[in-house]
């Protein structure tokens, strides 16, 4: 995977991701895998939020598409995130951003398929595998 410079902000640009594969965790255990066909279209919208409309969704029980205020890197990833002074994710990576970077918003209630992170890993600047966290209750959804 790449490497970046942590908690630099970064202005994403769109794009796409097409999965083929999905592994689902809860709790660290796999709880569910398997082929999938989401397309994920990431885009800036006006108000510099990001718009992540989830295409194609065959695994719509499980994922929603979202909006986050921003995004930063991480060592190995880029984090989509909004950090929230207040919300019903009780999410240690929430509560981390908060303390790290401030909050980007002043409430935010999740959906149980809505994702509250997402991550973007690549390798030589391409896509390789997109993860999001949702909560309520939190598992880890990882498409490749």
């Amino acid at each position: 995977m790449d490497p970046h410079q942590p908690f630099q902000v970064v202005q994403l640009q769109p794009f796409f991701f097409q999965a083929s594969h999905y592994e689902e965790y809860k709790a660290g255990q796999m709880i569910d895998s398997g082929d999938t066909s989401i397309l994920v279209r990431c885009t800036l919208m006006p108000d510099n939020k990001i718009k992540c409309i989830i295409g194609n969704n065959d695994l719509y029980s499980k994922i929603m598409s979202c909006e986050f205020d921003s995004c930063i890197s991480l060592h190995d990833r880029l984090l989509m995130m909004s950090s929230p002074e207040e919300t019903n994710a009780d999410i240690i990576v929430v509560t981390m951003l908060q303390n790290i970077i401030g909050t980007t918003c002043t409430s935010k209630y999740y959906q149980s398929t809505e994702p509250v992170v997402g991550s973007i890993y690549t390798d030589n600047g391409r896509i390789v595998k997109m993860s999001f966290t949702m909560a309520n209750p939190e598992r880890l959804l990882e498409l490749y």
